[in-house]
């Protein structure tokens, strides 16, 4: 929940709002396949990169959950074990989170190449909401009734659009996530 408490001025919920938006939108290009495999490679190589080593270590608690050792105690995630493949899920999240962060903190330190991917990113979102306004699309409401109804993005579902996907499919039925993975 964003707000359980309902503590949030309006300005501190639309921010978070945003920022939700931004980490969800980078899933939703990975899995309409506008975001190539090698531009996600990028962004990922850049998160592990500039990403606090902390924040790192609370993704991976979060994504994974907390894991006790012997005597109960949380176990804690070493830097030996964030060098590990994390997996095509967690990779994801990792570039999710470092679009997030560089959209509202833009670094210095961010690669050309991810400074470029970035900028496709946000030319393709502003380009598409112009594209909605220009088809007509008044409210969200519109937008809704139309993909509940087939109108918008009809199409089959289940089927494999991009490398992340086969990843994940590889991880679960491989228990590997690339060919060249040992």
């Amino acid at each position: 929940a964003i707000n359980p408490d309902g503590t949030m001025s309006e300005p501190e919920l639309a921010t978070a709002l945003v920022n939700i938006m931004d980490h969800e939108t980078y899933h939703a290009l990975i899995q309409l396949g506008i975001i190539k495999q090698s531009e996600h490679d990028i962004m990922f190589k850049d998160a592990k990169k500039l990403l606090p080593i902390d924040f790192q270590k609370e993704l991976v608690k979060r994504y994974r959950g907390v894991k006790l050792d012997a005597k109960g105690k949380e176990k804690e995630i070493s830097n030996a074990d964030l060098k590990k493949e994390l997996g095509p899920d967690l990779e994801e999240e990792f570039a999710a989170e470092f679009l997030r962060i560089s959209i509202n903190n833009p670094s210095k330190l961010i690669s050309p190449k991810s400074k470029t991917i970035i900028n496709k990113i946000i030319n393709f979102l502003t380009t598409l909401g112009q594209t909605i306004y220009d088809a007509g699309f008044t409210s969200s409401r519109t937008i809704i009734r139309d993909i509940e109804s087939g109108k918008i993005g009809a199409r089959e579902r289940g089927q494999i659009r991009n490398f992340q996907q086969v990843r994940k499919r590889n991880l679960k039925k491989y228990g590997i996530a690339r060919p060249d993975a040992s």
